[in-house]
């Protein structure tokens, strides 16, 4: 069943995930040989000497959600559902909605390597400066359109964007693709090919795909969300990242559910 919010109860829900989970590990040491099911229905790693639950396995440990609500949260994150669904879908307050969404984040796929050949990079703002709600972003993404690197910078001076082009565009076999600001005019000196375009006399052509990553990510934020402070905008830039990434995981309930049940470094403490 990939629609978890059709999902009963408790025994389903515990079904699913076990499905999904496959032979139980232990969290701390990663061990699968040496665990046994205690009566109380939580599990013993005789490796380690260590307790744990299926919630600490996905990575909700000491959370006081029931495993339905677990698996209904992981549906309504993954389809993008608003904080005030998601509120209603679970019984739960709206600043307990926001939250798990928060906790649902640190769990994502979070990798990063540099961006190669075809690329085109820009600058964009987010939020309101007359609220004092206004952050910098600087983004990246391949001509293929399956990966972007995205980092919230100070300032658009030229150090701070060739950082930002040195850290995540492979500069032995990249053409980059900017607009006219002048930080980026000395940048075929770092080894990169380069292209320029005027955006203020509506030169676009190139840089489409730029222009898409913006557009997705402020319709992220606008229905999922609403808005977003500037102390919360990395955690959305994660987001955003992981579900355009790794679409085939965070995008579908069954294939996100079975990435947080794989054995990896989530915290169990």
């Amino acid at each position: 069943m990939t629609n978890f919010i059709q999902v009963q109860t408790e025994i389903q829900a515990v079904k699913i995930i076990r499905k999904h989970l496959g032979r139980i590990y232990c969290p701390k040491c990663k061990k699968k040989h040496y665990i046994r099911k205690l009566p109380e229905g939580r599990y013993y790693c005789k490796k380690c000497r260590y307790k744990f639950s299926l919630k600490t396995i996905l990575g909700f440990k000491c959370s006081k959600l029931n495993y339905l609500q677990i698996l209904k949260l992981i549906h309504c994150f993954s389809q993008k559902y608003t904080l005030r669904v998601t509120m209603d879908v679970l019984n739960i307050s709206y600043q307990s909605a926001r939250t798990l969404y928060s906790k649902m984040r640190k769990l994502l796929p979070n990798d990063k390597y540099k961006l190669a050949g075809d690329v085109i990079t820009d600058v964009m703002y987010v939020g309101k400066q007359k609220t004092d709600n206004q952050s910098l972003v600087t983004g990246a993404v391949n001509r293929k359109f399956n990966y972007i690197n995205l980092e919230i910078i100070p300032d658009q001076e030229q150090g701070t964007l060739e950082k930002f082009i040195y850290d995540n565009i492979d500069n032995k076999c990249s053409l980059i693709t900017t607009d006219s600001h002048p930080s980026y005019n000395q940048i075929e000196w770092m080894g990169y090919g380069h292209n320029q375009e005027n955006h203020s006399k509506f030169e676009l052509k190139l840089s489409v795909p730029i222009e898409r990553v913006w557009a997705l990510f402020k319709t992220l934020v606008r229905r999922t969300y609403h808005h977003i402070w500037k102390e919360k905008l990395l955690e959305y830039l994660v987001e955003f990242r992981a579900r355009f990434n790794h679409k085939q995981i965070v995008n579908i309930p069954a294939n996100l559910l079975a990435y947080l049940a794989r054995p990896c470094s989530k915290s169990f403490t």
